[in-house]
């Protein structure tokens, strides 16, 4: 099977290989030499040093790979394009860990690690950087800081985040602040940031046996309609879907349809986590539970903001 274009390097202050950071990386060719190729993007990583855990701390490009001209079994890979991290990024946010780990040794027998797309972008994203396209080629740009996980306070909020909808005109279908989709890549930070805090306050309210079972499908990329599950003592799932946003309260919350599927599917079980202020260090948590029951009293309201629109095929 084919390697993926993103990888991890481990780079410690203290290493016998004659790595230069963000200029060029040392090492073996008998490990890495198939791992690494000109083109690929790399996250920097750092193990655990005596004042801090490791980290993420930096984003570049190998440029080029060539022999290293004093040794016959090691090889160097040039360095592009490196930007240092806003903040370096903890390795296990909210006791998560943001790699794939499926070994004991995973972060201790390997300098190179491949890592999968949807996860690379997620620690981008927590480092405050984003890659968009600008002349068909993808640039690194800053974007919003947000507060490490583990200096976030976080509190079930004493009244509800999600404001009453005010009664519409009559013929009106949409209301406007329904339509406020604002800026994708804040939205996506925030809606990262808000997953990655409820995992954290799951973690610290949930009973050892229950935290064993948390899953963050949203890290895999799996599209089953929520962000986050686990077992409850009882032996039932309980699927969690996170809203998140910068504001003290929401005016209005978007759920997809395969959301709202599979809020109907699961019922009582699936529940909605609302995150206020996520770009502060002090935020607030509601909990909705079974959306679909609430919506069929007439307790919440949907209305249609979106249709995706397609070409048809032609008849004949």
């Amino acid at each position: 099977m084919a390697l993926n274009n993103y990888r991890i390097l481990v780079e410690n202050e203290e290493s016998a290989w004659n790595d230069e950071t963000g200029i060029r990386y040392h090492f073996p060719k008998s490990r890495y030499f198939n791992r690494l190729k000109a083109g690929m993007k790399f996250i920097y990583y750092k193990g655990r040093t005596k004042s801090s855990a490791p980290s993420y701390f930096g984003y570049g490009e190998i440029s080029s790979i060539y022999p290293d001209p004093n040794s016959a079994t090691d090889y160097y890979a040039d360095i592009s394009k490196y930007i240092q991290f806003n903040e370096s990024v903890d390795f296990k946010p909210g006791g998560e860990y943001l790699e794939e780990v499926r070994t004991s040794n995973h972060f201790r027998q390997n300098s190179v690690r491949e890592i999968s797309e949807a996860r690379f972008y997620k620690i981008l994203e927590l480092g405050g950087l984003n890659l968009v396209k600008s002349s068909n080629e993808e640039v690194p740009i800053a974007v919003t800081e947000l507060p490490p996980i583990s200096e976030v306070n976080i509190t079930l909020a004493p009244a509800s985040l999600l404001k009453t909808a005010k009664a519409k005109v009559k013929g009106d279908q949409i209301g406007s602040s329904s339509l406020a989709y604002g800026n994708p890549k804040k939205a996506l930070l925030h809606g990262n940031q808000g997953e990655y805090l409820v995992m954290k306050y799951l973690r610290s309210t949930l009973t050892e046996v229950e935290a064993d079972t948390l899953r963050h499908h949203a890290i895999e990329n799996e599209k089953d309609g929520y962000d986050i599950s686990y077992t409850d003592l009882n032996g039932d799932p309980v699927y969690i879907e996170v809203k998140a946003t910068s504001a003290p309260s929401f005016p209005s919350f978007i759920i997809t349809i395969n959301e709202l599927t599979a809020a109907i599917k699961h019922g009582k079980a699936y529940k909605i986590y609302l995150v206020n202020k996520v770009t502060s260090k002090d935020v607030g948590i509601e909990r909705i539970e079974d959306i679909a029951r609430l919506l069929e009293a007439g307790e919440f309201v949907k209305n249609v903001v979106a249709f995706k629109i397609e070409k048809s095929t032609p008849s004949n």
